[in-house]
């Protein structure tokens, strides 16, 4: 197996292909053979059916069907994030986590107006809608200190039920 580098020069953008031609003669073997591969070079990776799987720390994980697998180092490009799905699951303090359909990601919360909260992340300033997720918490906390409270009470009676009934049982007995 060997390996070629070859760099291409400038900003050209295109489709490319590599033909390799190989030989290999001994005295009893005399074996040829030659293939090639097309590539596209492009300034956007729409064109090229890429699926972003995972970003973390800057590095996007990117399939591209007919490359594979390759990372790219989002500091280093110029990137422009035109869309993503993503819903604020919870905040705790100035802590946001975020589902994604790349998967869970944390960012910091640096300023909520209204119902919208702006949000630092790996992958840049964004502003999600948190206002399913305010009213949810805003609503249930309370009845959830209420809950709390009348299964303590609860578990606190049958136990004094029971030592009394048990104290009561061998008084009886005497």
């Amino acid at each position: 197996m060997y390996k070629i580098v070859y760099d291409i020069l400038g900003n050209t953008t295109g489709t490319y292909t590599l033909v390799v031609t190989a030989n290999y003669v001994k005295d009893t073997v005399q074996a040829y053979g030659t293939s090639f591969k097309c590539f596209l070079l492009s300034s956007t990776l729409v064109y090229m059916n890429a699926h972003i799987t995972e970003i973390r720390d800057k590095i996007a994980t990117v399939v591209i069907p007919d490359l594979g697998t390759i990372r790219l180092n989002l500091t280093a490009m110029n990137v422009t994030l035109q869309s993503i799905f993503l819903k604020v699951i919870s905040i705790n303090g100035t802590t946001a986590t975020i589902q994604t359909i790349i998967g869970v990601m944390n960012g910091t919360i640096t300023r909520i107006d209204n119902n919208t909260a702006t949000i630092v992340t790996p992958i840049g300033n964004i502003e999600a809608d948190i206002s399913s997720l305010k009213g949810a918490q805003e609503t249930w906390i309370i009845p959830q200190y209420a809950i709390i409270s009348i299964a303590l009470i609860a578990a606190v009676s049958s136990t004094l039920t029971l030592f009394f009934v048990r104290r009561r049982k061998t008084i009886e007995v005497k």
